[in-house]
């Protein structure tokens, strides 16, 4: 009978950059099963489908470049069905890759053909991500999204980064700063959001501008940041639902 090891090794062959396949790394002593830090003992057919390459710290050189600099806590959803949680991860917005910090083998960048979605779990709030496929931004495959629960529009944003030339005692350098695009649906019509303001809302409703505008001054509403236009948005969700 073939060892669990012998077929891994047939099924993938190592060329170019490493690839990691989580059940190789870990010990196959008698019975044990792999184990997260909590010591959550996870099966072993679930832990295959972990899989990628060894990643290089972007961090070192800019922070700006992920959702959150820090690894959280998190769960992934496989395509399978299968789901790991408890796994320390990150999510790279420039590349658009899932980075999970493993137990003993350092970072390891996700491949994501087998991957549904995921959470980062940080204090009380949840962030979640899937995969869609939004046409009127052009994917041809679909790609990792942050979904917001809890409203009628379907919200989500494509966590998207520009670069910017910054400058320090004359030095030039650049830096990495987020640029979210919302995506949103009212009455089966997608509507993007690239830019933050309520002019942007004005332009896309014109025929809903003033209940719109009311609805920002008796709320005395001011979006200085992102989550304050999020929380506008929901805010004027039956506005925009409304016939």
């Amino acid at each position: 009978m073939i060892s669990f090891l012998a077929r891994i090794k047939a099924r993938f062959q190592l060329t170019g950059s490493i690839l990691i396949v989580v059940g190789i790394l870990i010990p196959q002593i008698g019975n044990s099963q792999p184990q997260a830090k909590n010591n959550t003992v996870y099966d072993e057919q679930v832990y295959q489908q972990l899989i990628g390459k060894s990643y290089f710290d972007k961090s070192l050189v800019n922070k700006g470049i992920f959702f959150r600099s820090t690894f959280l806590p998190g769960k992934i959803v496989f395509t399978s069905g299968d789901s790991i949680d408890k796994v320390f991860v990150r999510y790279e917005c420039l590349s658009e890759k899932l980075i999970w910090l493993s137990d003993g083998y350092g970072q390891i960048e996700l491949d994501d053909i087998n991957i549904n979605s995921f959470e980062l779990k940080n204090a009380d709030t949840t962030f979640f991500f899937a995969k869609r496929k939004v046409k009127s931004l052009g994917d041809s495959i679909p790609r990792f999204y942050q979904i917001y629960p809890g409203n009628n529009l379907g919200l989500m944003a494509l966590r998207k980064v520009v670069r910017k030339d910054s400058y320090m005692k004359k030095k030039k350098f650049y830096i990495y700063a987020p640029a979210p695009v919302f995506v949103f649906t009212v009455r089966d019509k997608e509507y993007i959001l690239k830019s933050l303001k309520l002019k942007t809302l004005y332009t896309l409703f014109p025929e809903k501008k003033e209940a719109i505008q009311k609805q920002a001054n008796s709320a005395s509403f001011r979006i200085k940041n992102e989550n304050d236009f999020v929380a506008f948005l929901q805010l004027i969700e039956p506005i925009l639902l409304e016939n």
